[in-house]
């Protein structure tokens, strides 16, 4: 199988884990004590991008991730914006999607009885909670993906999906994660009109 087949079959498998709205039946605390969520400090109003998510980015801020080509799609039955380069190639993405009406803490139930998530964990940016949602596959192929809390009942789903680390294994360093980090940090300051 060609190695980019190969990759683009992973980033599916990757961007469809942990993806319905709502939770499996489980604890009603968290995932147990390796995924406790807290509560989002100073929620944000994110309702009115629930359906044009491209629109929680800038062409700057686009731009400054090397990713000024958007395009607004439809992935898991929502809206989705795929970030490229001016290129276009279409395995270095960045998407970015509402994922929960639970929040968090709906994710992190869903999560509590899964393999998958043992290596999942929680994280601040901006003083914003996120669950770093990287398991082997993502290990694997360098990819990352992360559960943005904006409010107890909202997470955001940001996936990087940069081929260019495509190979690093686990005993590399895992995913890497710096410009899902930036294009979070840009939805937040989005959000509270920066």
């Amino acid at each position: 199988m060609r190695p980019l087949l190969v990759i683009a079959m992973v980033l599916t498998a990757a961007m469809s884990t942990g993806c319905s709205d709502e939770p499996a039946p489980g604890p009603e605390s968290g995932a147990g004590p390796s995924l406790s969520v807290p509560p989002v400090p100073e929620p944000l109003d994110a309702e009115r991008f629930r359906e044009a998510p491209c629109e929680l980015l800038s062409a700057r801020q686009a731009s400054e991730l090397g990713l000024p080509v958007t395009a607004q799609e439809r992935s898991a039955g929502r809206p989705t914006c795929v970030l490229r380069p001016a290129d276009q190639d279409p395995l270095d993405t960045v998407t970015i999607r509402f994922q929960s009406s639970t929040g968090l803490a709906g994710i992190a139930r869903q999560c509590a009885n899964s393999a998958e998530c043992d290596f999942w964990g929680v994280d601040t940016i901006e003083g914003y909670p996120v669950i770093r949602a990287n398991g082997d596959l993502e290990s694997t192929y360098g990819l990352c993906r992360l559960f943005l809390g904006v409010a107890d009942d909202t997470a955001i789903l940001i996936a990087d999906g940069d081929v260019a680390t495509a190979g690093r294994t686990e005993t590399e360093g895992g995913p890497r994660c710096d410009r899902a980090d930036r294009t979070a940090a840009f939805v937040i300051n989005t959000l509270e009109g920066r």
